[in-house]
């Protein structure tokens, strides 16, 4: 088996140049004008630091991409995704227009401008009036009653956004005491909002649009695999012949929102026991097999973009594998005749592989079946490349691949660096 890792990279690389013009990044949207005329078209998610600047708008694929400031259009969304809003906001001591995030859509509006941290959430009423919450930072000062002893500074928060929500729900008494309780986050300002309007509203559609959180918290999962796996030594045609093993592990997918709303960063945890008994080809005469065995416990880490989809959501990855090698053994077996007993007793002796394998990068293609909202089944294909070294003994002081390199150069027809190849197709549960 021939797996050649060059061609997947450069179809990673010509996928992250298409994303990078634009292509790959555009969802279905609307734009509102200022007249309130609705365009339907493609807008590039930026993450929600690109996305609060501006919005980036095409009528189609091959369409001239147009952008809009905050003082250009009204608003603008994507289909089954995020709102934004062109709102006055108060950034570094002085209004601006700015694209705020809709948490909330309908008869109040709730919304998120994440660059300002004081005043960083807005309620908008029926009546068109928009109200900050506000958070400050206050310092007082304890003045001395000595003139050698300094005066001392107290910092402290001020709950002002408590008394403005006060102010703005007073039509529902029910109010009060949740309001008490409510930080000064997303998640409870947005359960605090929907309370007020099941309070108040007594029609249908009080909420026409509500961000989905669960979109930007961390998933774990379990999985295990088949796993193909082929050596080959360097500065040699030594191969061995394909190994099946079973890696098992688990992982934790983390969102990365500020950038993207479809890329995620993910770090695993694997298991995996390897064991070269299956023979090798182009062996020098001297030998009649060779022998490696050792477990694996790797942690991959990898960036992930995940592709649109309702029900199944393909998705690539690349990353990168660091891996300790524990438990290893390498020994040759000679051949009956031709060699000395004291030729013999060397090509018999046992060797082992250094702890820390060396590259490791890989490239990912998947796909997610939701079963649920908060549970899918995913599969995933993965090809890597890995170099390990074979090091005479095994408690040596060299820990450095490269030191280790220079130092274990085994008398051999071989190199002493063998490159894995592998193909792994994984099946798994998220959380």
């Amino acid at each position: 088996m021939k797996i050649n890792l060059k061609i997947s990279f450069l179809f990673l690389l010509l996928i992250g140049a298409f994303c990078a013009n634009g292509q790959l990044c555009y969802q279905k949207g609307y734009v509102v004008t200022l007249e309130k005329d609705t365009i339907c078209g493609l807008i590039k998610d930026r993450g929600e630091i690109g996305n609060a600047k501006m919005c980036q708008f095409k009528v189609d694929r091959k369409g001239k991409s147009i952008n809009y400031s905050p003082s250009e259009i009204k608003s603008y969304c994507f289909i089954n995704g995020k709102h934004y809003r062109s709102l006055e906001v108060m950034h570094k001591e002085k209004y601006q227009t700015a694209f705020a995030e809709v948490l909330l859509e309908g008869k109040v509006n709730l919304y998120h401008f994440w660059r300002e941290s004081d005043m960083c959430y807005f309620i908008e009423k029926e009546d068109g009036k928009i109200v900050g919450l506000l958070s400050e930072f206050y310092t007082l000062e304890e003045p001395s009653d000595s003139w050698n002893v300094p005066s001392k500074f107290y910092d402290f928060n001020v709950e002002i956004y408590k008394d403005t929500l006060e102010s703005v729900f007073k039509d529902c008494k029910e109010m009060k005491k949740k309001i008490s309780e409510v930080d000064y986050e997303t998640k409870p300002l947005m359960q605090v909002t929907k309370d007020y309007l099941n309070c108040t509203c007594k029609q249908d559609a009080c909420i026409r649009y509500e961000k989905n959180l669960n979109l930007a918290k961390p998933t774990i999962g379990f999985f295990t695999g088949v796993q193909l796996s082929r050596i080959d030594f360097l500065s040699s045609n030594i191969q061995s012949n394909i190994l099946t093993s079973t890696p098992v592990g688990v992982f934790v997918n983390a969102p990365m929102p500020m950038l993207n709303e479809r890329l995620s960063f993910q770090a695993e945890f694997i298991y995996n026991r390897l064991n070269y008994n299956q023979g090798f080809i182009n062996l020098p005469w001297i030998y009649t097999d060779i022998n490696i065995s050792s477990t694996k416990l790797g942690v991959p880490l990898s960036l992930r973009y995940k592709l649109s989809g309702k029900k199944l959501s393909p998705s690539i990855g690349v990353g990168k594998e660091f891996a300790l090698i524990i438990n290893s053994a390498v020994n040759t077996v000679p051949v009956e005749n031709g060699l000395l007993d004291y030729e013999k007793e060397y090509r018999q002796r046992g060797f082992f592989l250094h702890n820390f394998q060396k590259e490791g990068w890989f490239f990912d293609l998947g796909i997610d079946y939701s079963v649920t909202p908060k549970f899918s089944i995913y599969s995933n294909l993965r090809v890597e490349s890995y170099l390990n070294l074979i090091i005479e003994e095994q408690n040596y002081s060299n820990y450095k691949y490269s030191i280790a390199e220079q130092k274990n150069r085994l008398n051999s027809p071989h190199s002493n660096i063998y490159r894995t190849n592998t193909a792994t197709l994984f099946l798994g549960i998220r959380f």
